[in-house]
């Protein structure tokens, strides 16, 4: 033992802080703000929404509200399946049904800021259309947006101060789009921020797993991502972005479908990791010195 050499005080130290820096990352990687995978109705024979919009029981469970510009109706509303072999439970919801070309379905949670570079939120899900909804776009279209948020089905639409959409849209050749919007969800001063073809993936009945995600990436600077089964299909970039606040996402589309597997996810930003690693390193330094 006596050829052995002992790590040094300062190396050890220096591991300790290592390790505390990166299981303090890992920790603080993401915050989850809503999962639901509706396998916890809170009415299993039916599926209907409790007075708080919510299907499912559990702190991190969704929330739904239906909005139609032509008035709501039965109809208009969602029609939720309570058992399947989707993936356990599922809601389904008649987008197309209710004489309005603004049938949506709006699910808010609690606001997100992304404050710093680096900041993101992202939402996923697992989509299914049951129905061949037709050469069309908005198969689905869906975003994030920052607005008043609904506390119960409305007629009408929901104010939205700022947001970006996804489109997926089944044509000739399906693609997908990404877009700035203001003013009311889906209607209106949308500003398209590009467009990719990725294949016949929209056609007839399809299941897809949506991944829709925004990064903060400057001081007026937005990136935009949408995944298709977890593959990056588009990405853009928003250089004039002004809105960096999320507290809602809405759906719409023009056939009957399912959501399962519903996940809101808000990465804190880099920032927050560098302090705390900045103080250990401080506080190292102190006990050295004092040594």
């Amino acid at each position: 033992m006596s050829g052995m050499k002992l790590p040094s005080v300062s190396l050890l130290s220096s591991i300790v802080l290592a390790s505390l820096v990166l299981t303090f990352a890992d920790q603080a990687s993401a915050t989850i703000i809503v999962s639901d995978n509706f396998n916890a109705l809170d009415n299993p024979v039916t599926g209907v929404r409790n007075a708080n919009g919510q299907y499912s029981a559990g702190a991190d469970a969704s929330v739904w509200w239906f909005e139609n510009t032509n008035g709501l109706s039965t109809s208009a509303l969602s029609t939720p399946t309570a058992t399947g072999n989707f993936s356990g439970n599922w809601i389904q919801i008649n987008f197309a049904n209710g004489g309005g070309p603004n049938n949506m379905a709006v699910s808010p949670f609690a606001g997100v800021s992304l404050l710093n570079v680096g900041d993101s939120i992202s939402v996923q899900f697992d989509y299914r259309y049951v129905a061949n909804p037709g050469t069309t776009d908005m198969s689905p279209k869906f975003g994030l947006f920052n607005g008043t948020a609904p506390t119960s089905d409305q007629a009408g639409l929901t104010s939205v101060v700022s947001g970006y959409s996804a489109n997926s849209i089944n044509g000739a050749t399906d693609s997908v789009a990404l877009a700035k919007a203001t003013g009311a969800f889906f209607v209106g001063g949308d500003t398209s921020l590009g467009l990719a073809n990725v294949g016949s993936v929209f056609d007839g009945t399809f299941t897809m797993n949506y991944k829709f995600e925004l990064v903060r990436t400057g001081a007026a600077a937005m990136t935009v991502r949408i995944y298709l089964n977890d593959v990056l299909a588009l990405t853009s970039i928003d250089s004039s972005a002004t809105n960096f606040t999320f507290n809602e996402f809405a759906i719409r589309a023009r056939g009957t479908a399912q959501i399962d597997n519903f996940v809101v996810v808000a990465v804190p930003e880099p920032a927050t990791i560098s302090a705390f690693a900045l103080g250990l390193g401080v506080l190292a330094i102190a006990c050295r010195r004092r040594k």
